[in-house]
């Protein structure tokens, strides 16, 4: 990134942007889940039910049949949401929305933490006399090494 503010702006906007629709595919995502785990429980009451009232009867009865049928058209249903929702990949969809926006976010820190190093101007105040601050980086998100999130064998004064 240059030092162009529109730059910045544009990265952040777009940032929040991409956040926004993974937040709503994750919406997506629970809405389905939900959905399909309450047409499973009233399968199961159903499908019970309808075993227990043909059981007591001794025979089949019209009210058995239509509560065992029932349970079937639940569990048909609760397949067929399923299935379309595997075909949409909404959980892929889901990851690669988070990512990018995790990375513009990445890159918009990287550069305000590169601005203030080279204007010679610290991000943050001294640490604490003690060491560092509880949950404090001491320097910018990625340079501990690729994959780690944190930077537990740096010390306060490195």
């Amino acid at each position: 990134m240059s030092g162009d503010p529109r730059a910045l702006t544009e990265a952040w906007q777009a940032q929040a942007e991409w956040s926004a629709r993974a937040s709503a595919l994750k919406v997506r995502i629970a809405r389905r889940r939900s959905i399909v785990l309450w047409l499973v429980a009233g399968t199961a009451v159903f499908g019970g039910l309808g075993t227990v009232l043909t059981t007591a009867a001794a025979q089949a009865t019209t009210t058995a049949r239509l509560v065992s049928a029932i349970a079937a058209v639940l569990a048909a249903v609760a397949g067929t949401i399923q299935l379309l929702a595997s075909r949409e990949n909404t959980v892929e969809q889901w990851n690669r929305a988070r990512a990018v926006a995790e990375a513009l976010k990445e890159a918009v820190y990287r550069y305000h933490r590169y601005r203030h190093l080279r204007e010679g101007r610290p991000r943050r105040g001294p640490p604490p006399a003690g060491g560092r601050r509880r949950g404090a980086r001491t320097g910018p998100p990625g340079d501990d090494g690729p994959g780690c999130g944190s930077d537990a064998g740096a010390t306060a004064g490195a």
